[in-house]
């Protein structure tokens, strides 16, 4: 006798898709995660290799290279024995372009005669109507960014002025500014370019008294909502006493100043959370990332960690030191601070 086959009812199939729904529900996050994680890595992976073009440099030239260089026929109080290889506001990382495999792209540039911007290759060279800060690296990019593959800011009135950008700055230490300078006749003035890499710098191994282990030297912040902020071989920068030290642009402090430290009613920014979406490019003054809870750092010894926003905080260390004690974060951006962490501290 034949049997009649039984299929499956209304009911049983809404409460398998139920069933199935759920368990995506459930491993979403799980693979939202570790997507995440695999793209964090991929960041810090690429900060490695910047840091270890930085040690390349150092150990070629015995001292780390500046952040940019600045005339010292206009700017005095920053004149010092030239570096290996100068030329006004060209960035760390074009220094350091032999040592992560952009060697033809540094031996096309003079840095004493191509200025960058805008500096343009020879009538007969393929590139010829670009300028030479438009060249495409791809350790510039974090992979977390949703902007990337975007690689290069076009100018809208001359699509032939280009520049790469990057999300990964050097860190000058706590801000951009020397002792005295942009406030000299507050009674504490700030006391910034305590970091590796600042404006016309030669930090060597020897002046890092803190340990390289114990220093950072590159951060996180990504390029501006319009890219302006962000340049990776070369960038004058933005700072409010109106000398230009490459500030948000090749470089950046730990607890910035967007304005005059000598204004009573701003303290520096610091470690927190940014936004893409940001018209007035604020977020451009303070370190930040596009992964959950914090960024990763690159330290001088050549580790890198991932660090939350907790080791930062907003603080004044110019209005009021003696109540203002410095952070875990900025402890790691000074070279000679005499306080060294371990892991656990973070």
């Amino acid at each position: 006798m034949k049997t009649a086959s039984r299929g499956f009812t209304i009911v049983e199939l809404l409460t398998v898709m139920a069933m199935i729904g759920t368990v995506v529900g459930m491993l979403l996050p799980t693979l939202q995660n570790a997507r995440e994680a695999a793209r964090r890595d991929a960041c810090g992976n690429k900060m490695r290799r910047l840091t270890l073009a930085l040690q390349g440099y150092q150990e070629t030239f015995e001292t780390f290279p500046p952040a940019l260089v600045i005339s010292p026929l206009t700017n005095p109080q920053y004149d010092r024995e030239p570096a290996p290889v100068e030329g006004v506001f060209w960035s760390w990382a074009y220094r350091v372009a032999p040592y992560f495999g952009f060697q033809e792209f540094f031996d096309q540039i003079d840095p004493v005669e191509d200025f960058p911007f805008w500096s343009y290759f020879g009538p007969d060279h393929p590139n010829a109507g670009l300028s030479l800060t438009s060249q495409r690296n791809s350790l510039f990019g974090c992979p977390s960014d949703p902007r990337y593959p975007i690689e290069n800011w076009i100018d809208p009135g001359n699509k032939n002025n280009q520049a790469a950008i990057t999300s990964y700055l050097g860190v000058n230490g706590r801000n951009q500014f020397a002792e005295g300078d942009g406030d000299v006749t507050h009674s504490n003035p700030p006391n910034g370019q305590d970091g590796i890499l600042y404006v016309n710098s030669s930090v060597s191994i020897d002046d890092i008294t803190d340990g390289t282990s114990n220093t950072i030297i590159l951060g996180e912040r990504p390029p501006t909502a319009n890219l302006e902020w962000g340049w990776g071989w070369a960038g004058a920068g933005s700072s409010p006493s109106g000398v230009f030290f490459g500030t948000a642009d090749v470089v950046l402090g730990v607890h910035e100043w967007a304005s005059l430290p000598s204004n009573p009613t701003v303290i520096s920014d610091y470690f927190r959370p940014g936004e893409i979406d940001d018209p007035s490019n604020t977020h451009r003054y303070h370190f930040w990332s596009l992964h959950p809870e914090g960024g990763n750092w690159a330290f001088a010894d050549g580790s890198i960690r991932f660090l939350t926003f907790l080791v930062d905080s907003p603080i004044n260390e110019t209005t009021d030191p003696d109540n203002s004690p410095p952070t875990v974060l900025a402890q790691f951006a000074t070279r000679a601070g005499g306080i060294g962490l371990s892991n656990s501290d973070h």
